[in-house]
């Protein structure tokens, strides 16, 4: 009972701080991004980034052609709503991989996780890159996949993940299709 009233009137407003220094929007929000149980996975390559995200369709009278967490920004620049992680192509610097969290906290990467599983699949990345000097497209594709396959325990199937990729050959964002995914994990 004294944690329910102890927030009592400070969780209503996102700048209103409670008596412990709390901002409880902020909190929630942190929540939130795990709560729906997806995950998503990016890794920047010396030529290129790629992200990819579980596709949950929560009910079989949607259409799973409409369920979608990557939206691109502009042509070159897109985004995974999960944590929200920004990826493109900088002209000066190259592949470009950013996460914001709901605090404000936003920094480059060169590989991240967000969702449910974030942080088994962020020491899955740090034991990759680790051993990682260099990766090119496909080897990026791969890691991406297989971070995203081994936190989720599962052999992913093309109408469960979401890939997208920006190159440096070709700095247009792009959504693979299913199709472009079924030849990935085969």
């Amino acid at each position: 009972m004294a944690s329910r009233a102890s927030n009592a009137g400070y969780d209503r407003h996102i700048t209103v701080f409670s008596p412990e220094g709390r901002l409880y929007q902020v909190e929630y929000a942190f929540k939130a991004i795990s709560r729906d149980g997806l995950t998503s996975v990016g890794v920047r390559g010396d030529d290129c980034v790629v992200v990819a995200i579980q596709k949950k369709v929560p009910d079989k009278l949607l259409d799973p052609s409409t369920i979608t967490h990557v939206f691109d920004i502009t042509p070159t620049i897109g985004c995974v709503a999960t944590a929200l992680m920004f990826i493109g192509i900088d002209e000066e610097k190259g592949p470009q991989l950013f996460k914001a969290d709901p605090a404000g906290y936003f920094v480059g990467y060169k590989a991240v996780a967000a969702g449910a599983k974030q942080q088994e699949a962020m020491n899955y990345l740090e034991k990759k890159m680790k051993s990682t000097t260099e990766l090119n497209k496909s080897q990026t594709i791969e890691m991406v996949i297989d971070c995203l396959s081994s936190v989720l325990a599962t052999n992913l199937k093309s109408t469960e993940v979401e890939i997208a990729i920006v190159e440096t050959g070709n700095p247009k964002f792009h959504i693979l299709s299913t199709q472009e995914i079924d030849d990935l994990l085969m």
